[in-house]
């Protein structure tokens, strides 16, 4: 099948922010949970005053945004913390998740972890080893090793998510390795 549309591949968070364009023989949106998230926290958006008010004005930065590093560090570092921060925006993304309709694709790190698995006919996750994991989020966060392990740990290890899936891609590859495993996926479709 000749392939003509263009497509905006991009890693976000350890993860394959699948694609974003037109597939041949499928028209369908790609969201990132993450970015929801981002969305939501900034000032005068729905999840902003609760979280300030959970987690205090010592999260914000000079221009009084919630600074996501410094709220990083309280809920990486405590689990109470994690899942009262999850509980104010959990729900905010799960509306916005159900008020899509037709083939969407959802990045979304904590899909197990919530138990929103529910939510989807097919889940496809981006598998890749531990090594490239703290590899990538080193690179991506400007992290130490120790905070990259803190935050991958914070989850369900891929491994046992991969065994969860309904299909896996490999990402311990390159970019066009990558590229070319999820064209294989989505020809499948």
């Amino acid at each position: 099948m000749e392939n003509d549309s263009v497509y905006d591949y991009s890693l976000y968070k350890d993860k394959l922010k699948i694609v974003k364009g037109r597939e041949p023989k499928n028209d369908y949106e790609v969201i990132s949970c993450d970015e929801i998230v981002h969305t939501i926290m900034k000032k005068g958006n729905s999840a902003y005053s609760k979280i300030v008010n959970r987690f205090s004005k010592s999260i914000l930065d000079e221009d009084g945004e919630i600074d996501r590093k410094k709220l990083g560090n309280i809920v990486f570092n405590n689990i109470e913390a994690k899942k009262d921060l999850e509980n104010i925006t959990h729900p905010l993304v799960i509306k916005e998740i159900k008020n899509k309709k037709g083939l969407v694709f959802i990045e979304t790190p904590l899909l197990y972890e919530a138990n929103l698995e529910y939510l989807f006919d097919l889940v496809v996750v981006i598998n890749s080893s531990i090594e490239k994991q703290i590899e990538r989020v080193i690179l991506r966060n400007n992290l130490s090793e120790e905070e990259a392990l803190l935050r991958i740990n914070s989850q369900m290890p891929l491994s046992l998510k991969a065994e969860k899936a309904d299909y896996i891609i490999n990402n311990d590859g390159s970019i066009d390795d990558l590229i070319y495993n999820i064209n294989q996926f989505l020809v499948r479709l």
